[in-house]
């Protein structure tokens, strides 16, 4: 006898949700949280409490006892930084090579730790096993003879 299974979760759901999350945090509609960095506090980045505190128990943490700006004054966290923990946060897309020791220094602050796993993955991987980006954030892992 045969038996069909049909499948009980769709898979697209989740990535088309946080998609659409970052298209609305790109657009600042529906933002209900301002985060400001100590390096440059003119500049303002726009998000949601909900996304922001999911990815990390410290920015919940910070969120529970602030009103909508969110004024972190954490040394390791610049501008460009707090940019691609946001885009990791959104997209799941890692930050440069050339970034990942001062990302993981963050990510380890604020206790983000799937972000870390990926970083240290990347930054312990053996000398002959490079990574390059493809169109659309893919990365392919190739290995380089010489």
């Amino acid at each position: 006898m045969k038996v069909i299974t049909y499948p009980s979760v769709a898979a697209t759901h989740a990535p088309a949700l946080l998609k659409e999350l970052n298209c609305q945090r790109e657009r600042g509609q529906f933002c209900d949280c301002v985060i400001r960095v100590q390096f440059n506090p003119g500049k303002l980045y726009l998000a949601h409490k909900n996304v922001l505190a999911a990815s990390s128990p410290v920015l919940a943490s910070l969120l529970s006892n602030q009103g909508a700006l969110l004024d972190l004054q954490i040394p390791s966290i610049t501008p460009e930084t707090l940019g691609h923990l946001l885009e990791f946060i959104y997209t799941g897309a890692l930050p440069p090579p050339d970034l990942d020791e001062s990302v993981c220094s963050a990510a380890a602050y604020l206790e983000m730790e799937e972000l870390q796993q990926a970083l240290n993955c990347r930054l312990d991987s053996p000398p002959g096993l490079a990574v390059d980006m493809e169109a659309g954030k893919k990365f392919v892992w190739q290995m380089k003879w010489k």
